[in-house]
């Protein structure tokens, strides 16, 4: 019988993420292992490097190989949401039948991933500048201490949420891609949409 899709609570959800995890174990294990065995050649290589002393190529190489165990992450999100989608249909699932239907959307998901890192990386910085502001304006003002405790953590706390509303409002992109297609602005709409009243 299929599941009925609804808001689950936070012990509901990882109830049914252990429940899927552990039936199916070996495709989700397979699903992520993949993209890494590229990823393994650099990091041995590095190791190695290391043990030659050749720091200079080493670090190249590691740094290398974190890159691409960053994309290799993204990479394997489109087949597991795939993988989880089936199986919530009751459909087979198999490692290869899980890639080859969210091949489609392989580069939708790496362009999209990293559009939300740069925009997060500039949020980021604009929160820190912020912060960094205010606080050099409060450490030269004469208030007392109170005062610029307060100040200082409504600098503080107002950037955070800020950036965790913007991250819950964009929290369903990756699965949407995948599902539904569309690129980045439709993606973010739509999650947008999904998650309103439910963050």
């Amino acid at each position: 019988m299929t599941t009925i899709l609804r808001p689950l609570s936070t012990s509901e959800l990882l109830d049914r993420t252990f429940h899927l995890y552990r039936n199916n174990f070996l495709v989700f294990v397979g699903i992520t292992a993949i993209p890494q065995l590229f990823i393994l050649p650099l990091l041995l290589g590095g190791a190695a490097m290391t043990a030659r002393h050749e720091a200079s190529t080493a670090t190249a190489m590691v740094l290398g190989g974190y890159l691409l165990y960053c994309l290799a992450l993204f990479i394997s999100q489109a087949p597991t949401i795939s993988a989880v989608s089936k199986l919530h249909l009751e459909q087979p699932i198999s490692i290869g039948s899980a890639y080859s239907s969210s091949r489609g959307s392989l580069l939708r998901v790496i362009w999209i991933v990293f559009l939300i890192s740069l925009i997060a990386m500039a949020l980021f910085v604009i929160s820190g500048i912020l912060i960094g502001t205010v606080g050099g304006a409060l450490a030269e003002s004469n208030l007392g201490p109170w005062v610029i405790g307060i100040i200082g953590s409504i600098a503080v706390v107002v950037p955070v949420f800020v950036v965790l509303r913007w991250m819950l409002n964009w929290s369903l992109v990756i699965p949407i891609t995948v599902l539904e297609g569309g690129w980045f602005r439709a993606s973010v709409r739509r999650s947008k949409f999904l998650v309103k009243d439910s963050r």
